[in-house]
Order: structure tokens, then sequence, then C-alpha cells
């Protein structure tokens, strides 16, 4: 379960929860149990967006961009009967290749962005779960300089409360099920470069979100499922900072909403043996409050509004 939900695009955000995204379709053609019956899980992803935003941060907005990410998970745990009923190790990379060369400086000039990540997943109860992870974002183009972050979140399963409609819930195919995120800033750019949290200290960033979705098409061979991910970025302390016109530094608390809409369906012409694949495509509206906007990296400060296309491939086994 590829865990970056809330920092990138809705396409790559549906490789999130690949484990639960059609479920019945998968224990019925691969057993109840599912093809995986180890302790160790894989999830893939390969996205393509129109533009990549970072907390409502412009990276870049132009030319072909890549997002693959890998990410692997080693089950430590798991019993109902427990408050914490699994808990889970996991790490992963995510990057961003750009053809524009986004602020290439050295190393492999289309590279712009490759984020390590690694932490603990767990769930708790039947309807809790929560991720407590270290993020390395690092730029092997050299486009700006390493940031370290430790973030935590909370996210709630709603979907048993609606398991008698059968086509409504808060909780996504993609996983932005009711969440809050907290993410704190060990160490920031201060020392120079542009970069994702652009600013003079190091931040502490909150993120809230929610995905209502529904079965849209109800086909035992093709569903299709349509989600509408909104996601708030806050900055809680010194996040969303710039010097504006005076020289004055300022951060301001609103830093984006983003708004989307996102269809997916399984590939069901690849065997359930080789894991969950979906494929997805969608449409984010990013409304940009003026330190997002003020800190971006594109060259541009009059960024308010957004509109951003993306699709994609992910895999869970």
């Amino acid at each position: 379960m590829i865990r970056k939900h809330c920092m990138y695009s809705t396409a790559f955000a549906a490789a999130l929860t690949l484990a639960i995204a059609w479920p019945a379709q998968a224990e019925e053609a691969a057993g109840a149990d599912g093809p995986n019956l180890g302790r160790v899980s894989l999830s893939l992803a390969s996205d393509f967006v129109t533009g990549y935003y970072f907390r409502g941060i412009a990276q870049e907005a132009q030319g072909l961009i890549w997002q693959p990410a890998v990410e692997v998970g080693f089950s430590l745990s798991e019993d109902s009967d427990n408050l914490v009923s699994s808990l889970s190790l996991v790490g992963g990379i995510w990057g961003s290749l750009h053809s524009e060369g986004t602020g290439a400086v050295s190393g492999p000039s289309k590279w712009y962005e490759a984020d390590l990540y690694a932490g603990i997943a767990m769930t708790l109860g039947d309807s809790f779960s929560s991720n407590v992870l270290y993020t390395a974002y690092t730029s092997p183009n050299g486009a700006f300089n390493d940031v370290e972050e430790v973030s935590i979140d909370l996210a709630y399963d709603d979907s048993a409360l609606w398991a008698d409609q059968g086509l409504f819930s808060l909780s996504g195919f993609d996983g932005f099920q009711p969440y809050i995120l907290f993410a704190f800033e060990v160490n920031d750019q201060a020392d120079g470069g542009n970069g994702n949290a652009a600013g003079f200290n190091e931040g502490t960033y909150l993120e809230l979100g929610v995905s209502p979705s529904m079965l849209l098409i109800d086909s035992e061979n093709q569903p299709i499922t349509m989600s509408v991910p909104v996601a708030l970025g806050l900055s809680l302390e010194d996040y969303y900072e710039f010097t504006d016109s005076t020289g004055a530094r300022t951060d301001e608390s609103f830093g984006y909403l983003k708004v989307g809409l996102l269809f997916s369906t399984p590939i069901t012409a690849i065997p359930s043996d080789f894991g969950s694949w979906e494929a997805y495509a969608g449409v984010d509206f990013l409304f940009i409050g003026e330190s997002a906007a003020q800190a971006n990296n594109t060259g541009r400060d009059d960024i308010g509004f957004e509109v951003i296309g993306s699709f994609g491939i992910s895999m869970g086994y």
C-alpha cells in the first residue's frame, strides 16, 4: 500500500490501498486468502500528470511528467483481538521525472525528485489505521536541497457503515479515507536552494482529507468506481514561508484546497496470481493560497487556480 497519498496527484493516490481496491473480485478469482499468503507485500505505480504540485507548491507545470513508485511492506503481526490489530514495516521510493529538466544543476537532468521513506503502518481495531513515516526528499538533478520530515496520520474506514447500501462510501477506491495528517520538518532547506517546502525555518504542516466514492458501473467483469478526493493543506507553523515585496517574511495558514474527480477500474485481463492491477484517470482542481503560490519553483508568482490531469496504472501484491 503506497503511503504518500496526501502529497501528490490524484492518480498517484490510486496506488495507496490496492489491497482493498476490489477485494471481492480478487478473492473470488484467487481464493478467500488471495494469491499472496506471505508476510511480504509489494505495490507498484506508474503515473503521468500534466502538473506536479507538492502540497500546493508548484514544482513543474509543463512537459512530460512521469511519477513511478515502489513500496514493500513486511507484516509483523495480525490479531483482530488486539487494539493494534495489524502492524507492518513499510518502505519505498517515489520519483518524479520531467522532460523539461526542471532546475537541473548536476546529475541526471530529467530526474527531478526521489523520495525515500520508511516507517510503521498499523490498523487500530476494525476501522482506524495510522502510519508513522520518515521521508527524505532528495533531488538527483540537484534542483533543491534535501528535506527530511516525520509524519503521522490517522484514517477512518467508514465502509462498514454503508455496507447495506453498497454503492457509496467516504472511503474511496484510492485509499483517501477520512484522514488527518501532521508533518514535521526535521531538516529543511534554509541553507539555500529551491524545494518543496521553501522557507527559512523547519515547518509544521497539517492536512485534512476525505474521498466520497460510488460504484459508477456495477459490472462483474469491468466495474468502474468514481471518487471525489478532497484535501486541505495548512501551515501550523513556518511551512508556507516566503519573502514579500517589502522584504518581510510571512507565513499564511492556508496553503491549498484540492478537489478531484477520479475514475478507476481493475485490469481483469491480468490474472490475479500476478497481483491486483488497476487503471485510473482523473482531474484535480487546485485552489492555491498566496504563500504557496509565492513559494513555487516554476518562476511564476500568479498561481491561484490550476487544473491537473492524470492517468496511470498500479499493482498490489
